[in-house]
């Protein structure tokens, strides 16, 4: 395995593990439509703002796991 493969590894890993809070927000937004107290639209704008915030990747986080992955997948 190369290290770029490691890297585009990690970078999918991270941002599938970013939408793991995304997939649930989502959850309690449609459990909650017909709740006359939960205000919709605030709920909404935070979902398409942590999906943005989980679609832009962090490079620290993804050297340092590609890294790992390299490491881990190419130890004898």
């Amino acid at each position: 395995m190369s290290l770029g493969q490691a890297f585009e590894d990690a970078d999918e890993l991270l941002t599938l593990i970013a939408l793991l809070p995304i997939m649930l927000g989502l959850l309690v937004f449609t459990s909650n439509i017909n709740n006359p107290n939960f205000d919709g639209i605030a709920a909404f704008e935070r979902l398409i703002t942590d999906f943005a915030h989980a679609l832009v990747p962090s490079i620290g986080a993804i050297i340092v796991l590609g890294l790992i992955i390299f490491a881990l997948r190419n130890a004898p």
